[in-house]
C-alpha cells in the first residue's frame, strides 16, 4: 500500500516536472542567447576602449620618462657645485654690496663729488 501510494506520488511529481520543465528550459535558453549577445556587443565595445587606455598609458609612460630626464637635469643644474649656484652666489654678494654702496652714499653723499 504505502508503495503504491509512493509511486503515484512519484508518478504526479514527474508529471509536474515534464509540465513545468520545458519552459523553464525555455526560459533558460533564452537569458543564456540573451547573456551570449551581451558579452558580445560589451567584447565590441570593450576593444576600442582598451586599445586607447593602452595608447594613453604608452604615452603616460613616455610622458614620466621625460619628466624624469628633466628632473635629472633640474638636480645636475642646481647641484651645489653648478655654475647656477655659483653665479646666485656672486648675484648675492653682489646685491650685497651695491646695498653696502647706498646705505654709505645715503649718509654721505659729498663722497661722490670729494670722494671717500
Amino acid at each position: 500500500m504505502a508503495l503504491a501510494r509512493t509511486l503515484l506520488e512519484t508518478e504526479k511529481l514527474l508529471a509536474d516536472l515534464n509540465r513545468q520543465l520545458p519552459p523553464l528550459i525555455r526560459e533558460t535558453s533564452r537569458t543564456v542567447k540573451e547573456a551570449s549577445g551581451v558579452v558580445r556587443d560589451l567584447r565590441a565595445e570593450a576593444k576600442p576602449v582598451l586599445a586607447a587606455a593602452q595608447q594613453s598609458l604608452l604615452k603616460a609612460t613616455a610622458m614620466l620618462e621625460e619628466a624624469k630626464g628633466a628632473m635629472a637635469n633640474l638636480a645636475d643644474t642646481t647641484a651645489g657645485d653648478s655654475t647656477l649656484q655659483e653665479s646666485l652666489a656672486e648675484l648675492r654678494d653682489a646685491a650685497r654690496s651695491i646695498r653696502l654702496l647706498s646705505d654709505y652714499l645715503e649718509q654721505h653723499p659729498e663722497s661722490l663729488i670729494y670722494g671717500k
